[in-house]
This record gives structure tokens, sequence and C-alpha cells, in this order.
């Protein structure tokens, strides 16, 4: 027990070495970074990062990428922190044919393609939460008794909703359909069931991630018996569409949705088609704008709020936190969530997700520690790469980590912080354990340090004579899983004897013991 305290505290290093987001995409860092939290107001960072010009970089590439003959159509950009669109931009040409229409704006449409998937699966978290889903581990054919599928695999257990949400199912990716692409998906549910029985799932489900679009087209079909009223495309209008203020995205592809929708092209210039999934509508059918995608991120980031649809909060933030916890993950940190792709953009895990289809480029990159969030949607094929897209990202999170770092307020502090500095001892298995608390600051405030062998954490005030064990600020030398491993956020709280402070326990990691104040 005498080193306990050093184990508790060792993990927190005040050295800062070098700059927090120096690493590039999939680049790995043995340490637990630091973030800036997220508090800072958005009218703040906006204002900051204009006079930052933090978007002209992004506006340049995307410049450079539409400029002479190198691809026609357009692009429409924007960038999400906490509840607010702090940025949009678009470029090129909603209509080739007709330059009179402009560029594109954040409220212009264009098809989404697998992003579509993100829709499917919010549907099926909202279906669990009102009950109608008895459980995301349900078998998909306890809803969905049409579907069989050859299980070559030595187990019993079929397809859960799970599965099919995080691309863990074991299924193909393509969906049983001719010509897809071309001209559409035109078989009836009848003949899909029938193509899907002389299939046989490739991986064990649960085993390992395949991408899978049959998988979000069975999904979403199965929602529908779930749901019970109607086809996927109306359970997402009525539950995900309309509570969310969605109003310029949909599923219907007439003469008047398409009139609203930037015109997709092909790389040689040539207009794409339109052509509606059919059956499998539920893995890349929806067209959307940058706004209304804007509010799925900003649902995202609202993972600490109750249901309150009145406001647009249509999940739990407990399950929003579900939404984008990892499925699987990669020996090199990438994986999938449900359905969100994960990366490493700089030093945070970043959730995307990117779709394609006839003309049509989309893409969201979320970084959640940040509350920030990126959009782009383009109506011309790879205009901009995924990988031209995750660079513009990577460098507009580094900015908004600057200016979020520079805005942070300082920490809330009682008016006689110093009394509670000192050095405070306990006897622990027959050696004298001592803590220093000494007093420093943070983001220009003052803040206690605590330290055992020369290892501080700071101590953030939380009332009283109550505070509690903080890494806010530092850039630590330890894994994030010794780090979090029930230290961060525990509470310090400090005894008063006659008037004056006495002594420190720490119940939740050295329970028992009193630490005196020396004299």
């Amino acid at each position: 027990m005498k080193n306990f305290t050093c184990l508790v505290l060792c993990c927190f290093l005040l050295h800062v070495s070098g700059n927090p987001m120096k690493g590039r995409v999939n680049n790995l860092s043995p340490f637990c970074q630091s973030h800036p939290r997220p508090i800072v107001k958005t009218e703040d960072i906006l204002h900051a990062m204009t006079m930052q010009s933090s978007f002209k970089e992004a506006e340049n590439k995307i410049q450079a990428a539409l400029s002479g003959d190198k691809s026609p159509g357009g692009v429409v950009v924007g960038l999400v922190y906490r509840d607010a669109m702090i940025w949009s931009q678009g470029f090129g040409l909603i209509d080739m044919k007709n330059p009179n229409r402009g560029a594109p704006s954040q409220d212009t449409g264009f098809r989404i393609g697998s992003i579509t998937k993100v829709l499917t699966s919010l549907l099926t978290l909202i279906l669990r939460d009102e009950g109608l889903l008895s459980s995301l581990n349900a078998d998909v054919t306890d809803y969905l008794t049409e579907f069989t599928i050859k299980n070559p695999f030595k187990t019993n257990r079929g397809v859960t909703f799970r599965q099919l949400m995080s691309h863990m199912s074991g299924l193909p990716r393509a969906t049983p359909c001719e010509d897809l692409f071309e001209t559409g998906c035109t078989l009836s549910d009848e003949e899909i069931y029938k193509n899907l029985a002389d299939i046989e799932l490739l991986y064990p489900p649960g085993s390992q991630p395949l991408y899978s679009n049959l998988g979000f087209g069975l999904l979403g079909r199965a929602l529908e018996k779930v749901h019970g009223t109607g086809k996927w495309e109306d359970a997402v209008q009525n539950l995900v569409f309309d509570p969310l203020g969605i109003v310029n995205s949909g599923n219907e592809y007439t003469d008047k949705d398409i009139a609203k929708l930037a015109l997709g092209y092909y790389k040689d210039g040539s207009q794409a088609n339109f052509v509606s999934m059919g059956w499998d509508a539920p893995a890349g059918q929806t067209y959307s704008t940058v706004s209304d995608l804007a509010k799925i991120m900003m649902l995202v980031f609202k993972d600490d709020k109750p249901v309150d649809k009145s406001t647009g909060q249509i999940l739990d933030g407990e399950t929003v936190r579900e939404w984008v916890e990892p499925a699987y993950l990669y020996p090199d940190t990438t994986g999938f969530s449900y359905p969100w792709e994960l990366l490493t953009l700089g030093n945070y895990t970043a959730h995307t997700k990117d779709g394609r289809i006839n003309g049509y480029m989309s893409e969201i990159q979320m970084v959640n520690e940040l509350k920030t969030g990126f959009v782009l949607l383009q109506s011309c094929d790879n205009c901009l790469s995924h990988y031209d897209i995750i660079g513009i990202m990577e460098s507009l999170v580094l900015e908004t980590e600057k200016q979020l770092l520079r805005l942070q307020p300082p920490p809330q502090a009682p008016n006689n912080i110093a009394e509670y500095t000192g050095a405070y001892s306990t006897i622990v298995d027959g050696a004298k354990d001592t803590l220093n608390v000494t007093l420093t600051t943070l983001y220009g405030g003052p803040i206690l340090s605590m330290q055992q062998g020369g290892y501080p954490a700071y101590l953030e005030w939380t009332g009283d004579d109550s505070f509690q064990i903080s890494l806010q600020g530092f850039s630590r030398t330890f894994s994030c899983y010794i780090l979090h491993g029930g230290h961060i956020g525990q509470r310090v709280y400090f005894q008063r004897g006659e008037g004056a402070i006495a002594s420190l326990t720490l119940p939740g990691t050295v329970y028992g013991k009193v630490y005196k104040k020396d004299s």
C-alpha cells in the first residue's frame, strides 16, 4: 500500500512534450492526450477563427480542386461547433448547364449515399428506446421472418440488429439486385428474399467487421416490421426528420425533388442518372443538405441531455454515447461504431461516415471531444478525395483546438484557495506517505495541484471544501488505460479543525485513510 498514492498520481506529468496535434492520420501516440473542453461560447470561437482566417486554407484547397477543367459540379462545406454552424461555404455550380442557379449553399440538396446508414442506425435506437424493438441483441428473424441465409459456420446464433448496425453481421457487401447503380433495384421484396436464401454468410456473426450495404437494407426492412406502421422512408420522416427540424432532406426522387438538388456529374462532365435504391434504400437512398446533416451532428454532441423532442433531443444522452461507442477496433485504432467509421485525426478519434453514389460524394467527420464536426457534400465524382477531406478537417481541428485552448475560462476557485495548500501525511503499511498540495495557475486562474513524488494532478473545486482530481491541461506520458483506471474524477475532501484546514481524505482511492496537515 505504501506506493498506492504514487500509483494514483504518478501518471499526471507536468511536462508538455511537443505540439499535441503534430500526428497525422493513423499516427499512433503512446500517450493519453489532454484536450481543451468545448465550453467556449459559440460566438467567441467563431470570432476567434474568423479573425485567424482559419477557413482560408480549406477554401483554397476546394477552389483548386474545382479550378479549370478539373471537375464539374459543386461543393458545399459546413463546420459545426456544439449546437451551431460556425462556417459554411459553397463552390462551383449547382447546374453546369444553367449557371444562373449559382453556387450551392448549405440548404442545397445532394445525394448522400451511405450516410443514409446513419439515419437507419438512428432510427433503430429510437425504436429500441421507445420499446418497439426489444433489444439491439434481438435476432433480426424475430421480426423479419422472411429472411433466411446459408450459415456454413458451427453456430446456431442468428444475425442481430446490433451486428447489422456495426457491419458485424458477416453478410456480404452487395445486395443481390442486378444493375443496382445503373437502373436501380426493381426487384420485389419476395425476389430479394429468394435471392438471399441462396447466399451464405462470409464470417460468423459478431466475429469481425465486413462492410455491408446488404446488411443495412436488411436492417431497414426489419425496422419496418418493428415500427409496424409503414415503410422505412415514412419512419425516417416521422421519427427523425420531423422532430429534428430536418426540412430539406428526403428519399423520393420526383421531378419536384430533383429540381431542388445540385446535379451530379461524372469526371467526363456527363450528368449522373438518378436511380432508386429500391429494397436497398436504407443503405443509401437519401438526399440531404449541409444544414440538415449539421443537426445530426448537433444531436451527437448533446450526449448529456435527456430526451426532449420539443427541442430536437430525440435520443437520451446515454443512448447517444452508445451510438458512437466502438463496436470493433483494428490494431491501428481505426474501426467501426454504429455505423460510424473510426479513424485517428491528429490526437483524436474521429467519427466519420462517407457516401458515394452516381456523381455524388459526401462525408461527415466529427471530433466529439471538441464537439466539432465537418460536413462536405459534392456533386462531382471525386472532386475532393477522401484524403483531401481528411486533410481539410485535420487543419480545422487543429485550429479549433488552438482557439479553444486560448479561450478556456479560468477554473472556479474559492476565495480562500491558498488555505488548502500544505503537506498532508498518513501512515500506510508502516511508512509515511505524503501528499503536497500547492497553488498554481491554469488558463489564467488559480487552481490547486496535488503532488506525490513530484507528479502533479489538478484539483478542481466542486464546492465547499470538496475538490475533484482532474487531468485538464496536462499532457501525459502514460496510456489512457492507466490514467483512466479509476482515479480521474475521484473526490478529495478537506476537513477543518478549529476553523482551519486540518486534513484531507481520498475515499475513492485510499479508503479509510486520513492525511493530516503537517504543522
